[in-house]
């Protein structure tokens, strides 16, 4: 696959789309880009052509990888002269011409992940080699040298895929990717489990109780469950405790800007509420600032800015945003430090540990995604009849995810059909910033 991409032109800074399902082949062209020298960008072939169009103009493709029956998803969409790659038609095991490989600086890009703009155009995270191997490094360091047997639940498209693929690889465990069928079914996946013996997952608090409900539980053998992407209830650790006594379960919080996680927290009993985010990993330093960027008082609520070794790029291309983000250091005597200003508000506990307390903004989380509730509203907006809109968050029942539902105003109050305009949502954004109602 390297030495493929190397040919096609790949070298430090090209960005490479992946369409690809889930598999194995997936993580394959994730390595080989890196070995190319190149960063890839994950087109999850689920996503409307719109969105795909998009993600691939602002990252500046030049290369795109595709396979699997995906050939069809891209038709139309990729500007002039950009070359395709047919993974389906590569042998994986010839021996190449090694040349040029391995060769990329750990300040060169290693990958885009885009997520929700409030403007309505979202924004690619650039995250480079560095930033990518210290945050690797830093799981050795807060759960132990043991090379994990996982099983990967998140999508390609989300950047906890990568902390179990790099976690798993460099530390020689073993990678156990579900199908696109599999990761949807509770007994599939508790098979994958015990026939491979694994042993870590990641996933969101809201799938792993659903995994926990069912009976027999989500596997007997696994020892760590790490959940992220939500806030983490309390009561999902005596479900817990109840289904995997002997497993640790770990709390993480991470922006994509702070390469998947800052903080980890490993749950106890004594957690009430909502399950604090922990304390920072290796290498990555926290704030809890005022508006004027000055510490609050122990225990005050603030936002929460992060430094250190996982702080990202940027925004590829959006040199405003990035420098409105990412802000200079004023506690680090590193030249050019800088803190990603997050949006979360936090405080330290009692313990140390930081506490999320909510948001300075309208961003939420769904399935473990940000979601900018503005750039569903304005999609909403350009639909024929409709003046305005809203979009909220709406909690749902027992610990699930959180249902978006959306308000929209018509001219003279025409009725709204519902059929239509959802259908319009879904032509342009993915499945998981589609209203529910």
């Amino acid at each position: 696959m390297a030495a493929r991409l190397r040919e096609s032109g790949v070298g430090p800074d090209s960005v490479v789309g992946l369409c690809l399902p889930r598999g194995a082949l997936m993580a394959v062209a994730m390595l080989g880009v890196l070995r190319a020298g190149g960063a890839w960008l994950a087109l999850d072939p689920s996503y409307p052509v719109e969105r795909l169009r998009l993600m691939v103009g602002e990252a500046g493709c030049a290369v795109v990888v595709r396979g699997g029956g995906q050939a069809g998803v891209l038709d139309g969409l990729l500007p002039a002269g950009t070359v395709v790659v047919e993974a389906d038609g590569l042998d994986l095991t010839v021996e190449v011409d090694r040349a040029g490989l391995d060769a990329a600086h750990e300040d060169d890009l290693a990958y885009l992940v885009f997520t929700s703009g409030s403007t309505g155009r979202p924004k690619g995270v650039a995250v480079t080699h560095r930033t990518l191997s210290r945050s690797t490094a830093a799981r050795a360091a807060f759960y132990g040298p043991r090379p994990p047997r996982f099983l990967l639940l998140s999508p390609f498209a989300f950047d906890s895929s990568y902390a179990g693929v790099f976690w798993t690889l460099t530390f020689g465990g073993t990678l156990v990717v579900p199908d696109a069928e599999q990761v949807k079914d509770a007994d599939e996946l508790a098979a994958l489990v015990e026939r491979h013996a694994l042993t870590h997952t990641l996933t969101v608090p809201s799938f792993y109780r659903a995994l926990l409900s069912r009976p027999g539980g989500p596997g007997r053998t696994l020892r760590i469950v790490a959940v992220a992407g939500e806030a983490c209830p309390a009561d999902l650790l005596a479900e817990h405790r109840a289904v995997l006594p002997d497993s640790d379960l770990v709390n993480e919080y991470g922006p994509s800007e702070a390469t998947v996680w800052a903080t980890g927290h490993v749950c106890v009993d004594t957690d009430s509420g909502h399950v604090p985010i922990g304390t920072p990993i290796a290498g990555t330093t926290v704030f809890v600032l005022d508006g004027s960027l000055r510490p609050v008082a122990a225990g005050s609520v603030g936002e929460l800015f992060v430094g250190g070794a996982g702080v990202a790029r940027g925004y590829a291309g959006r040199g405003g945003l990035t420098a409105e983000r990412f802000v200079p250091d004023p506690f680090s005597r590193v030249p050019g430090a800088r803190l990603y200003r997050t949006g979360d508000l936090v405080r330290f506990g009692a313990d140390g540990a930081l506490e999320f307390c909510g948001r300075v903004d309208e961003q939420v989380k769904v399935r473990g995604f940000r979601v900018e509730l503005g750039e569903i509203e304005a999609v909403l907006r350009s639909a024929a009849d409709v003046t305005d809109a809203v979009v909220t968050a709406v909690a749902a029942p027992e610990g699930g995810e959180l249902r978006l539902a959306a308000y929209v105003v018509t001219p003279n109050g025409l009725p709204v059909d519902t059929t239509a305009l959802r259908a319009w949502v879904a032509e342009r954004l993915p499945a998981h910033m589609v209203p529910a109602a």
